[in-house]
């Protein structure tokens, strides 16, 4: 698995040199993944088949089996909604927008103002998503954040076997999957499932390394945490986490000049990794943690100092969430708090892990819902499990079966999710009719949903576009007000959601519509100079 993600973050280190480079064409992109795909065949041979024959020679028990084939059936579910049209908000306003933007000027670029201003983000997951859309359809690059929540359950399930059995350690990507908030992320261009995995990961290496003292994987993990940052700015304070156990929990042991040393190696492996794109913001922004410390809105971070914010956080993500997350945790925190001092005995780098990660989560702006605590899931359901096992019978079966139900009713809430998108992959149900119902066009979302611009708008003209904000479905020439320069020429003005600009006051209404909000001005057809 080390493996897979290393070279998950070297492929896309390339496609983001090809971009820098300005050669981010379809048939450059297929072709290098195709030859990248061969490479890491040939080298991966060995471990594939060794995986494989463990695979047959492993004894399965019936509780496996069970674990498993839920874990298969959720995914056959999740998969359907691969094949229906993207309508989550982040995803059509810059996850998928930006790589087709790359695609649309063969090159990663800096768009300023303040509709893209995360394109000076670190965007590792959106260089996977440019290749998908290389590959002709957003279904392949959300398949790319599906097949991370796939990974994710066979970190998770290995993280577990270094502290539980086969049988226990199975209920944990069982939990994990069984989270609404990843059943729906399965199926969206978003990039969580991926962070989730490359932290995930990260913790694994840094177990097997504290396990088998192998070097290697003190740097894979150092890796595996720059690759995370560099999917997610946000992950920064994770960081944070290994310092801390790299410092305190070998203090008897280790002499302080050796931890510190430690600390420094890991802080530095970590911070080179994400360094090109801390470059490429600081290039064009003269910030390298851009936006943070701007005036755009990342959150507040003078709240997380009031004690009741704290558990109203816990309470409205774990409780009162859109996105939901399993209640199991919820339902644990007593247990959590009653066996703190065996958990610290018995596993003390997890629980380290656990409640590192409650507080970067905590220290991070509150606006992602219950994705932006997926990373820190598998360690607490390790923890939930671990305590579970000692329990009593009674209340190991209380839990156990509480586990199932919420499993049983995850997936049957996800097959009813999925199941609008089944008029359109059945072709009874037109995509811009579907599109017309669940994008929200008051928040700025935009679809064609008519027709018009595809009739009229011909391939040499552009549309000088005001008040739009998710681009993902523009498919037409286009310049956003944003980053409209003196000299660029267009010949409509679109708006949507806002008055019209003054300099264009005098032209002519042509077309609006009451859905979309999108009004377009036209000067009796001519090309206009900005």
């Amino acid at each position: 698995m080390f493996e897979v993600a290393l070279s998950l973050g070297i492929f896309s280190y390339g496609v983001f040199f090809l971009g820098l480079l300005g050669f981010l064409y379809p048939p450059v992109l297929i072709t290098y993944t195709l030859l990248f795909g061969i490479v890491f065949a040939f080298r991966s041979k060995t471990s594939i088949a060794q995986g494989i024959k463990k695979m047959r020679n492993a004894e399965y028990s019936p509780i496996l089996l069970l674990g498993i084939a839920y874990l298969v059936v959720q995914a056959g579910v999740n998969s359907i909604g691969l094949l229906g049209p993207e309508i989550g908000f982040d995803a059509v306003w810059y996850h998928l927008t930006l790589p087709k933007l790359y695609l649309l000027y063969h090159a990663v670029l800096h768009f300023p103002g303040g509709v893209l201003y995360y394109s000076d983000m670190p965007r590792l997951t959106e260089m996977l998503y440019t290749v998908g859309l290389a590959f002709g359809s957003d279904s392949v690059a959300r398949g790319i954040h599906f097949l991370f929540g796939i990974l994710n359950c066979i970190v998770v399930y290995k993280i577990g076997r270094k502290f539980l059995s086969p049988k226990w350690s199975i209920l944990l990507p069982v939990i994990f999957y069984s989270n609404l908030v990843v059943g729906w992320e399965s199926i969206s261009g978003y990039i969580d499932l991926s962070r989730t995995f490359f932290s995930t990961t990260a913790i694994l290496a840094f177990l097997t390394w504290r396990e088998t003292k192998e070097k290697k994987y003190f740097f894979f993990s150092a890796i595996l945490v720059g690759l995370t940052i560099s999917t997610k700015l946000l992950t920064l304070p994770d960081l944070g986490i290994y310092a801390f156990a790299l410092y305190f929990l070998d203090r008897k042991s280790i002499s302080i000049t050796k931890r510190l040393q430690s600390v420094v190696v890991f802080l530095a492996v970590a911070i080179v990794t994400a360094l090109p794109w801390f470059v490429f913001a600081y290039i064009h922004t003269g910030n390298p943690f851009y936006p943070m410390f701007t005036n755009y809105p990342v959150g507040n971070y003078w709240q997380i100092l009031n004690p009741l914010y704290f558990l109203q956080s816990v309470w409205d993500t774990f409780a009162r969430n859109p996105d939901p997350i399993n209640p199991l945790f919820l339902a644990m925190i007593p247990f959590i708090i009653l066996f703190a001092k065996r958990l610290w005995k018995e596993m003390p780098l997890v629980l380290v892990f656990a409640i590192g990660g409650l507080v970067c989560w905590y220290i991070t702006p509150q606006t992602g819902g219950g994705r932006y605590i997926l990373p820190y899931l598998p360690v607490l359901s390790l923890v939930c499990i671990v305590i579970i096992r000692h329990l009593s019978s009674l209340w190991k079966k209380v839990f156990l079966s509480f586990i199932i139900f919420v499993a049983c009713i995850s997936l049957v809430y996800r097959a009813g999710a999925v199941a609008k998108f089944l008029p359109v992959i059945l072709h009874r149900e037109t995509k811009a009719h579907f599109l017309s119902t669940h994008l929200q066009y008051n928040l700025g979302d935009f679809y064609d949903i008519d027709g018009y611009f595809a009739k009229h708008i011909k391939p040499g003209d552009t549309v000088l576009l005001y008040g739009f904000h998710n681009l993902y479905y523009v498919n037409f020439p286009f310049l956003l007000s944003d980053w409209v320069k003196e000299g660029d020429r267009f010949r409509y003005v679109a708006v949507q959601g806002i008055g019209m600009p003054e300099r264009f006051k005098y032209w002519n209404l042509i077309y609006y519509n009451t859905t979309t909000l999108v009004r377009v001005y036209s000067l009796n057809n001519q090309t206009w100079h900005y």
